[in-house]
């Protein structure tokens, strides 16, 4: 018997909607669900792959306890009172301190953290481990910085811009936008919008772009310097909106004297 289940995906922070079929228990055809507000019925391929993600071949089902050179499959029960033992027996010997938890990190990662937290709380330590630490840690300071506190999120609004800065970023293909793919062609269609790509490479987004900055690897930092500089000299800054809310800035100020910006750009980053 098959069934129509509406979900969502998990395999980037866009989470498109997907409609799947579902027969025993397996998912048979995936495709966009249009009822979906942000996505609109568009998907990638790794939306359109889920079901291999799903039920892949080598996709753990049960516990395995490793046995000399072997894995063998035990029950539930068994895996969960040897791990318990092993977590008390070091709680007990090094303290509660002594025990991480790794996990709960990203979108489609989040589902388990809440009882993960509780549990780590409930044993003492506050050791908590995840991929936004190595991935995301510049993001969230800066948010912080700029908001006051990390933990609240924000997100470009680029179907309302009318000028896109795609900054090392290929979103044809690695998406991190809703419906990537139709921003990019309604950036480039829309003679009232602009599209700009740095990036050293002419990418598949780069194709589209309005004006394309094929600047030099590892000069990224130094063309910003550039920017900066250009629109200082030109008197561009917002000088009463730095005076109310930017602190440090007459401390950084002075790291633009002396500086050079057509030549940093012609000769290091390579740009006209």
């Amino acid at each position: 018997m098959e069934e129509r289940k509406i979900t969502g995906c998990v395999l980037c922070p866009i989470n498109c909607g997907l409609e799947l079929e579902i027969k025993d228990n397996r998912i048979v055809k995936v495709k966009g669900d249009k009822n979906n507000p942000r996505s609109q019925g568009y998907i990638c391929r790794k939306g359109l792959a889920i079901a291999h993600y799903a039920h892949n071949a080598d996709r753990l089902k049960y516990p395995l306890k490793k046995v000399g050179d072997r894995h063998e499959r035990i029950s539930w029960e068994q895996a969960i009172q040897e791990i318990a033992g092993k977590l008390g027996a070091i709680k007990e010997q090094h303290g509660g301190k002594a025990i991480a938890y790794m996990g709960g990190g990203s979108f489609g990662g989040q589902m388990e953290v809440g009882i993960g937290l509780r549990f780590l709380n409930a044993l003492g330590s506050r050791n908590f481990y995840s991929s936004l630490a190595q991935e995301f840690s510049n993001v969230y300071w800066v948010k912080g910085r700029l908001l006051g506190r990390q933990g609240i999120p924000s997100t470009p609004d680029m179907h309302n811009a009318d000028t896109v800065v795609a900054w090392g970023w290929n979103g044809w293909m690695s998406h991190q936008e809703p419906r990537a793919r139709e921003l990019i062609l309604e950036l480039k269609k829309n003679p009232a919008k602009c599209l700009i790509v740095i990036d050293p490479r002419r990418s598949e987004t780069a194709e589209h772009a309005d004006i394309h900055l094929k600047l030099k690897p590892g000069t990224d930092a130094l063309l910003l310097k550039a920017m900066i500089k250009i629109i200082l000299d030109n008197g561009w800054e917002a000088k009463d909106y730095l005076a109310e809310h930017v602190s440090g800035w007459p401390e950084v100020r002075p790291l633009f004297d002396d500086f050079e910006p057509q030549r940093a750009l012609t000769e290091v980053c390579g740009l006209d």
